[in-house]
């Protein structure tokens, strides 16, 4: 089990560096997985509040630029993360630091195939631009694009 494996490793060694990796095929999990994981670090080894809510607030603003609709999954990772927890000497959370990498470009300038989406990020702007569009009375619909299908 996650908790086990980070109990575990916290409490044989403590003071020491610690790896956690989690892999698996797309849908599996993995982002589920992590959040569970720094969750369970953020409730169980954080005694300072603010450090415990930017470490869990973290994951929905990432989810929202890294992540698309597939054929597979409607809310897939399309990046990989490395995050290291900064842990002081009682193994108390005092910080994070997060590594994106491999962002799939395709998703931004290029054709989709069907089914998939680019990132959720550039819809929840789109969404936000035409609430403010539709607000102030503005019919130009508000996305920049000719046909209304700027990002698909």
């Amino acid at each position: 089990h996650l908790f086990a494996a980070v109990k575990a490793a916290l409490s044989d060694d403590p003071g020491s560096r610690h790896a956690l990796l989690i892999t698996g095929e797309s849908g599996s999990g993995k982002t589920e997985a992590t959040r569970a994981v720094l969750q369970f670090l953020a409730m169980r080894h954080t005694s300072a509040d603010h450090v415990r809510e930017r470490l869990l607030r973290s994951t929905p603003v990432l989810e929202a630029f890294g992540n698309a609709q597939t054929r597979q999954n409607t809310n897939s990772s399309r990046f990989g993360k490395f995050i290291e927890v900064h842990l002081s000497a009682e193994c108390e959370v005092v910080g994070a630091t997060l590594t994106p990498y491999m962002l799939e470009a395709s998703r931004v300038a290029g054709k989709l195939p069907e089914a998939e989406s680019t990132y959720h990020i550039f819809y929840q702007i789109r969404a936000a631009l035409g609430a403010i569009a539709g607000a102030s009375g503005s019919t130009s619909g508000g996305d920049g694009g000719a046909d209304g299908q700027i990002w698909q």
